[in-house]
């Protein structure tokens, strides 16, 4: 909020180029472009429905005394240097959006300006005469910005828009304000904000296109007041990144820094139809074909290689389609583009109720990378940034200016929401609200059990998370003293007072599967708790109520005899808690509802049991180009802070395997932690699993298709077990596009037998306590591995 950030955007800007140039335009209606498509129209032109990407023809149909002008793109690109050129005078770090649109910090030269002289601040004040008539211009941020719009009509006898704000989405929003010719400037203050953006209609925001406006208003959210005040509907209906940005954008939040982006994303040709429209497939796939053509040498000149396609078509009644394909690899090849787009066209041409017609094809190449760089990293990931993280990277500026009102989810008396459990739109104050959603989506998921995302009483946490003052005021209402909240937050923490201390900790790490002992006490805490009193209601979360919270609760479902199979048990809890069905989806913490159910089932004494690790191979499939060639292995156990061994590894490039071989066996035992790390130290592979479970081979036999657990075989010559696990099975892996789904990870081990008896795969249970009883006449082997081991750095050559 301490930003004065300026939107600069030139009027109507290729038109009046050439209205300039040819002073004979100025009073007609007239367009740049050509009978196939128009580039952009002055604003007499408009006034007829004419607008930029239009047909020609179309728009000498709304407006029949139209002046068509081809465009002289060498001539805007000269006057466009010529207005960066003044805009870089005021903040040397502004970004270029286009031609004819600019973003600039003002903030330091406001600063500055108050030291300039008069004559620094006057200028002439007519485009081509000297200083006869003059113009001083002020101190102050509107001053200052008249000034940059007078100076680009100085140096092109052109006219600017701007909009002057604390943040470049708001910024934009205002240069609309005041057109043509004109600025508005909003002032940074809450009141302002939200007087301003309030009434605007939800398709004049930066990122909401023709389609989500089309939904949101199926849901009858016009404004952006509709949208936060349907807040609690579209939480529901949407994605979560969708509620994110929406959220975002509709209280005028926006980044206050002006970043520059020189990677190019995409690159791409069309073409219309010379005919102006055509049904004949032939003649398209030829189109389609050439396009592709033409994208491959564009590719080739600029030395990049795409992974991702698109089809672009325009059909008779003008409406664009956009379809896209991945690719099996990253690639500049004519071939392979065209395969792509080929197989997006035949799908649009079987799907076309009627024979497809149209009028426009284009070809695009997207999710670029340069040829040298494909041979060191792997592809991108996404850019999508979470609302913590703009809340934590803008939480400074914001908590000197915001107040918590801004920020609170005051809902209203009576307000409309969607209930994703039982379908219904229903209508209630948030009494009615929270007891709806407790007894039809919540209380569901088990007997007396409530599961709930993170209770927040941080002021801009409370714009996605449960406001605590609520969730205390409906708990202490509803339930008196009869419940208690099992917290599993390890990155968060409230005030417990709010629940009467009624709060009992099992912190666990976000993304990341509790350990067994944790599963233990859990489930016999809540069983205590739940069978004290029948009234007593349990209540878990995490951060948003889904992985950890579904762990737990699916463990207390065997535990409580509700679910005899691990998988039901999941299975039950996605159904419940999850509109979309995907509550306990990390492979680890599935893995650890797996080993609880098989512990339950055999009535097993869970102790300490380690295993000797020998070595763990990572399978990478011939055609997956993109897989790191240098890793980095750590082995954590029981917590973070004992890290075991950290190993560094690297491959050639027709290594198509990471080797992680011990000089002597690694001592590991219960809980164990397995992460595989880039050269930029971001994790790419992590596994837990527990050893426990590892001298139980019955547990890795007839495994169902969504189980977590893997393979295992054991080879008498060597002694040794070997465990696998493939992609679905790993953390991060499983939902990585990036990563080919043949991959695989191989464990070899060898458990604790001083005797050096032979262990057949075929364990039972009898053979299983023999082995035990040997090994109960060593020391603790809890002990002795935490004493012996030391942190191992090692560094393998090829």
């Amino acid at each position: 909020m301490n930003r004065t950030i300026v939107h600069i955007d030139m009027d109507a800007f290729y038109a009046n180029v050439e209205i300039r140039d040819n002073p004979i335009l100025a009073d007609k209606p007239m367009a740049v472009g050509s009978e196939s498509m128009l580039s952009t129209s002055n604003y007499i032109a408009r006034r007829f429905g004419v607008r930029a990407a239009m047909p020609g023809f179309i728009a000498k149909e709304l407006c029949p005394d139209l002046i068509i002008v081809p465009g002289n793109y060498q001539k805007y690109h000269s006057e466009s240097s010529k207005i960066m050129d003044v805009i870089s005078k005021y903040d040397p770090n502004y970004s270029a959006r286009s031609l004819d649109e600019a973003y600039c910090d003002i903030t330091e030269h406001l600063i500055l300006r108050k030291s300039l002289t008069n004559d620094h601040r006057t200028y002439a004040k007519y485009f081509g005469v000297d200083k006869e008539e003059t113009i001083l211009f002020g101190l102050d941020a509107d001053e200052c910005v008249k000034e940059i719009r007078h100076r680009i009509y100085l140096a092109t006898n052109l006219t600017a828009s701007a909009g002057i704000a604390c943040n470049l989405r708001l910024a934009k929003l205002c240069s609309d304000v005041n057109k043509p010719n004109g600025q508005f400037r909003l002032e940074s203050n809450v009141d302002s904000i939200l007087k301003f953006i309030e009434p605007l209609p939800i398709r004049k925001v930066n990122g909401i296109g023709p389609t989500t406006a089309l939904i949101l208003d199926c849901y009858g959210i016009k404004t952006c007041k509709d949208l936060y005040g349907k807040r609690d509907m579209i939480y529901l209906l949407e994605t979560q990144n969708t509620f994110e940005f929406l959220m975002i954008a509709c209280r005028g939040f926006g980044s206050d820094r002006i970043q520059h982006d020189t990677e190019r994303k995409s690159l791409g040709h069309e073409t219309t139809f010379p005919s102006g429209i055509s049904n004949n497939k032939e003649e398209m796939l030829k189109i389609c074909y050439e396009l592709s053509e033409e994208v491959s040498q564009e590719l080739i000149q600029e030395g990049l290689k795409t992974f991702k396609v698109n089809l672009k078509i325009k059909n008779v009644d003008f409406k664009i389609y956009t379809r896209t394909k991945s690719l099996k690899t990253y690639t500049n090849k004519t071939e392979d583009i065209y395969e792509g787009i080929k197989c997006l066209f035949l799908n649009e041409w079987k799907n076309s109720n009627e024979k497809l017609k149209l009028r426009l094809i284009g070809v695009r190449a997207c999710d670029l990378k340069d040829e040298q760089s494909l041979a060191i990293s792997p592809k991108k990931g996404s850019n999508s940034k979470k609302l913590d993280d703009f809340f934590k990277n803008n939480s400074a500026s914001l908590s000197d200016n915001y107040d918590e009102n801004y920020f609170s989810f005051e809902l209203r008396e009576n307000f409309n929401f969607y209930c994703p459990h039982c379908s219904d739109y229903l209508q209630g104050n948030f009494e009615f609200y929270l007891q709806h959603m407790d007894s039809c989506f919540n209380k569901d998921i088990a007997e007396n059990m409530i599961a709930m995302g993170y209770p927040s009483d941080n002021a801009l946490q409370k714009l996605i998370r449960n406001q605590i003052e609520k969730v205390s005021k409906y708990l202490n209402e509803k339930h008196h003293e009869s419940f208690r909240i099992f917290n599993l937050c390890k990155e968060t923490d409230y005030d417990f007072s709010h629940f009467n201390y009624m709060v009992e900790l099992f912190p666990i790490e976000d993304h990341n599967p509790p350990r067994f002992l944790q599963i233990l006490d859990f489930c016999r805490s809540v069983d205590y708790w739940l069978k004290t009193d029948g009234k007593n209601v349990a209540i878990v979360h995490c951060k948003a109520g889904k992985g950890r919270t579904g762990t737990m609760i699916s463990c207390y479902f065997l535990h409580s005899a509700r679910f005899l199979n691990a998988l039901d048990a999941m299975k039950e809890f996605d159904q419940k808690r999850c509109k979309d069905r995907k509550g306990v989806t990390i492979p680890s913490q599935r893995r650890f509802v797996e080993y609880y159910a098989y512990y339950l089932k055999n009535n097993l004494n869970y102790e300490s049991r380690r295993i000797f690790l020998h070595s763990i191979k990572i399978h990478i499939p011939e055609e997956d180009f993109e897989f790191p060639k240098k890793l980095r292995l750590e082995i954590r156990e029981n917590s973070d802070e004992n890290i075991l061994c950290q190993i560094k590894r690297s491959r050639s490039r027709n290594e198509n395997s990471f080797n992680f071989i011990f000089d002597s066996p690694l001592q590991l035992d219960s809980d164990i932690r397995v992460i595989f790390l880039t050269k930029k130290k971001a994790s790419l592979l992590q596994v837990w699993f527990n050893t426990f479970f590892l001298y139980f081979t019955d547990l890795y036999k007839e495994l169902e298709d969504l189980s977590s657990l893997g393979s295992m075989e054991y080879d008498a010559n060597s002694n040794l077990f070997s465990w696998y696990l493939k992609t679905k099975d790993i953390d991060m892996a499983f939902k990585n596009k990036n990563i080919h789904s043949n991959l695989w990870l191989m464990f070899k081990f060898e458990i604790n037998n001083p005797s050096k008896e032979k262990i057949e795969p075929e364990t039972s249970k009898s053979s299983i306590s023999k082995i035990d009883q040997s090994e109960s006449s060593d020391s603790s082997p809890t002990m002795t591995c935490k004493v012996e081991t030391k942190c191992i750095h090692i560094d393998l050559k090829k």
